[in-house]
């Protein structure tokens, strides 16, 4: 599943967050469709926009998530939206801060006491396999993430 792709709705992650990361893996798979075929300079204004339920707006400007490949989405965040924690399949993950405050920090359950503000111009290395979660700030979050696909998501099981 694609890292900021999943993002379906703050509901739908709470309640089922297994079947929100399927919703985004089918939502991913048609924006691949209208991503840009060929190479050269990628223009913001440009991009093809699927908002989601919760208000995330993806654009897949390279290559398909869903496929084997190099890909990279833009992905706008609400104010405030919790990720909860999960892993990708991906090796060499990226995701770089394009505007606004992404707070991010690594474990296996939600605690905002972790969390770590990153700003326009930093770059988070997500490591294949590893637990993290994170939060948009108050006035959101545009990110950019670049890797191999196929991207995947697991979020894990809520706490007992």
């Amino acid at each position: 599943m694609h890292p900021v792709g999943r993002l379906l709705s703050s509901t739908a992650m709470n309640s089922n967050p297994m079947q929100a990361g399927r919703t985004i893996l089918v939502s991913l798979s048609m924006l691949a469709a209208t991503a840009f075929a060929q190479g050269g300079p990628v223009d913001p204004a440009a991009l093809t926009w699927k908002t989601l339920p919760n208000g995330v707006s993806i654009a897949v400007f390279m290559g398909d998530p869903t496929r084997p490949g190099p890909y990279a989405s833009r992905a706008k965040l609400p104010p405030n939206l919790r990720i909860p924690p999960h892993t990708h399949p991906e090796d060499g993950r990226t995701t770089t801060v394009i505007a606004g405050t992404l707070y991010w920090a690594f474990g296996e359950t939600f605690d905002a006491a972790k969390l770590r503000a990153f700003g326009p111009g930093s770059v988070i290395v997500e490591p294949r396999g590893v637990a993290h979660f994170a939060m948009a700030g108050e006035e959101g979050a545009e990110l950019q993430t670049n890797s191999t696909g196929p991207a995947g998501m697991t979020f894990l099981e809520p706490a007992k």
